[in-house]
């Protein structure tokens, strides 16, 4: 497009005016219409690749847009345009510079990075598949550890007969304990005495035996808490 600087003359005097069209011919008469009475006494050219304005765009688009559709919806133009009128619609409205060869190319872009997230999801997913085999394999053994661990626990009627033994252990043990201290006792004056020794021998053994049927009873009681 083409901008041209109009100098005219009105009643109320000289004035100029910056108008954009295609040739000298259409800028006079848009001043024509648009300056009821004037006369013009000078054009210039100031720029010959000016941009139009937004009502010669609609008024542009909107004859393309005739011309296409008389040839028919299923024409080749009308196939090539599908989609690029609304975009040049988009354009003018926004002052923006959108066109279908752009969006194309952002969608590829899209779908090249689509396609590297997929890879990455992909390893991801294999990342997490492995450590899912893993935690499978660490159950497995814990399954087995408790089954073995299960052997080795003792059944109720074991354990009552085990506690019972242990508690007429620990019993019989402090009654010798008793015994040995009485003898003991009774032959202070004489610790040379053999019956003296046998006495501390017999008391130390049964201490011995009552200490072990204790931490049997306490290792049994551990045991049911658990």
């Amino acid at each position: 497009m083409n901008e041209y600087k109009i100098t005219y003359r009105t009643v109320e005097g000289n004035a100029q005016r910056l108008i954009v069209e295609r040739t000298e011919a259409a800028a006079r008469k848009q001043l024509k219409a648009d300056v009821e009475g004037a006369e013009i006494t000078d054009v210039e050219l100031v720029d010959d690749n000016a941009n139009a304005t937004k009502a010669q765009e609609r008024a542009t688009l909107a004859k393309i847009k005739a011309m296409v559709a008389e040839l028919g919806p299923r024409s080749y133009l009308a196939t090539a345009f599908e989609g690029c009128f609304e975009i040049a619609e988009e354009n003018i409205d926004d002052d923006a510079a959108y066109s279908m060869k752009g969006r194309f190319e952002l969608e590829a872009q899209r779908a090249i990075e689509r396609g590297y997230e997929v890879d990455r999801l992909k390893a991801e997913v294999k990342r997490l598949n492995s450590g899912i085999d893993e935690l499978v394999q660490k159950d497995d053994e814990r399954k087995a550890a408790l089954e073995r661990l299960g052997r080795k626990v003792l059944s109720d009627e074991l354990y009552t007969a085990i506690r019972d033994l242990a508690q007429e252990d620990r019993t019989a043990a402090r009654q010798r304990m008793e015994e040995s201290a009485e003898t003991m006792a009774a032959l202070a004056e004489t610790p040379q005495d053999i019956a003296f020794a046998a006495a501390v021998t017999g008391y130390r053994e049964a201490k011995k035996r009552r200490a072990l049927c204790e931490d049997i009873l306490t290792g049994l009681e551990n045991m049911s808490e658990e």
